[in-house]
Formats: C-alpha cells, structure tokens, sequence
C-alpha cells in the first residue's frame, strides 16, 4: 500500500440548488455536510424557471418569485430550527432565469468552489432528469459538482465509522487532476481511499500476459500516491477487466464505497471521443454514492 499525498482542497463556498423536491433535499443534506466539515459559507439557490415570462406574462413571474422567496425563507428556519444551519455562515438567492444559465451566473458571482445537485438518474445513455439543469451542472461547470443520484442513502456520506473513497481513473491528464481533491478529502475524513483502473478490451489475451498487465498497471497506479506522502491513511490499487461503467459501480457497491472522485476533460464536441462523458453520467445515474466531478483544471 502506498500513503496518501498530503494534498488539500479548499472548499469555502458551497452552493446546493433547490426545487423543494425530496431530491433535492438529499442533496442538500450532502451539501451541508460538507459546508459544516470545511468551515464553508453555504449558498442555498432556487431558480424560478424563465418560461413563467413566456407562457404567462412578467406578472406571474414575479408572483412565482415572491413565492419561492416564501417557500425558500421557510426551509432555511426549518434548518435553522433542525440544527443543520448551526454554526453555518449561509446565504439563500432566489433568481429567476434559464435555470442553468442563472447557475452558472450565481455560481461566478459567488466564486463558488463547489456545486451539490440532485438527480432523478439514467434515462437513456445521456439524460439525467432535474429538468435539464443536473446534466446541464455535471457537463459545464468548470467548478467540481457533486451529483446526488436517487440510489444514494438519505444520510450524510461520511456518517458510518468506516470510510471508503473510490478514485476510478484512466490516467488520463483530466482524470489524474481530480486526484488532489480525492486524497484532500481522504486525509480531512480519515478515509480508506482506493485508486482503480478498468482495463476494457476481448477475453483472447492469455492469462500470463493479463498478469503481467495487470501488474505493470498497479504500479502505475502506485506511482500516483508517490509525491508528498502524509502517515496515517493508505491508497490501497486494483486493476480490473470489464466494462468500465459496470465495474466502477459494482466495486463501489461491493467496497460500500461512500464518495466516488473522478476527473473530466472539457464537454465533448460532437467529432470528440465522448465516451468518457457517457461513462460518467452512467456511473453518475447508477452509483448509490455521490460522486464528485472535477473539469481539468486548464479546461
């Protein structure tokens, strides 16, 4: 086993879009979480969708968001009340707009560090369902975003006393650049963290050369964790053949893995190579683990 890098992440805003669903609240159950782990000032946000302008006229948008800015103070004293606002700095903004072009401005504006979001999981190989806006948050957003999927359990990820992260990883420059975030998160949680690559390729190869593979690989993967090692907590390396979007999500059911950490590149276009984005919304959709999404840091 190799240590963990001493990396750190800073997480100082936080900002979880809402649209009252049970969703959405899990979400932000996530998202406090976090806000309250890294001493974070939380954004709560809903976006009254701009079709209000379209299909009923600007007074029943600004009727629509008089009400969400109703519905939206009575959730945040209901945390209040709860205790999960304790101690919280936090921020509530009602906007109105193209939800995920609000987003996006909210999120600038804000210099937000990381997006939390719900979604209603896989429909078809691309579509994730809260509207449009959890698929619109998990492919352009340049900040790391958290995707809650429906399998994921209504507690707080990091509440049991063992504690699993999950590190998939191609060794891609865009995949290799969400490493910091997961061992940043590793070292802040005392958790187990383990760096995984899956090899896709035809059942022909014989078993000797798949060994010799499979080892050349694990070294690979060790050579991640080299640079700035920190005692306590341990990188554990398996290499594994199959298909990529199926493997990651059974060994991270098998591992009861509580947090899934992958690197992206940018968007593909439509002559790109865009399998990498079809395996990250499948595993997105499919996970019973949030999972966080790190853009290459130059996209």
């Amino acid at each position: 086993m190799t240590q963990i890098p001493a990396s750190h992440v800073s997480i100082r805003r936080v900002l979880a879009p809402t649209d009252f669903s049970p969703l959405s609240e899990k979400a932000l159950r996530q998202a406090l979480a976090i806000a309250c782990r890294y001493h974070s000032k939380f954004y709560i946000v809903h976006v009254v969708s701009s079709w209000e302008f379209n299909v009923a006229g600007y007074d029943a948008a600004v009727e629509a968001a008089r009400l969400a800015q109703i519905d939206l103070e009575k959730l945040v004293s209901e945390l209040i009340k709860s205790g999960a606002l304790r101690d919280v700095e936090h921020e509530s903004v009602v906007a109105v707009g193209d939800l995920w072009e609000e987003l996006r401005r909210i999120a600038t504006r804000y210099e937000i560090d990381l997006i939390v979001i719900g979604t209603h999981g896989h429909v078809g190989m691309e579509k994730m369902l809260m509207g449009s806006v959890a698929e619109s948050v998990f492919r352009y957003a340049k900040r790391p975003v958290l995707t809650v999927g429906p399998c994921v359990p209504d507690t707080e990820s990091f509440s049991s006393t063992r504690r699993s992260i999950l590190f998939p990883t191609d060794f891609s420059t865009a995949s290799v650049a969400a490493l910091p975030y997961a061992t940043s998160i590793a070292n802040e949680h005392g958790a187990e963290l383990t760096l995984l690559h899956v090899v896709e390729r035809t059942n022909d190869e014989s078993l000797l050369s798949s060994m010799d593979l499979v080892g050349s690989l694990k070294e690979k993967l060790r050579k991640l964790g080299d640079d700035n090692l920190e005692s306590g907590n341990a990188i554990q390396v398996e290499v594994v053949f199959g298909q990529a979007v199926q493997k990651v999500v059974e060994f991270s059911r098998d591992q009861k893995s509580d947090l899934i950490v992958m690197g992206l590149k940018s968007p593909p276009t439509f002559f790109a190579d865009r399998r990498p984005w079809l395996h990250a919304s499948a595993i997105i959709s499919d996970a019973c683990c949030p999972v966080l999404t790190v853009r290459h840091v130059s996209d």
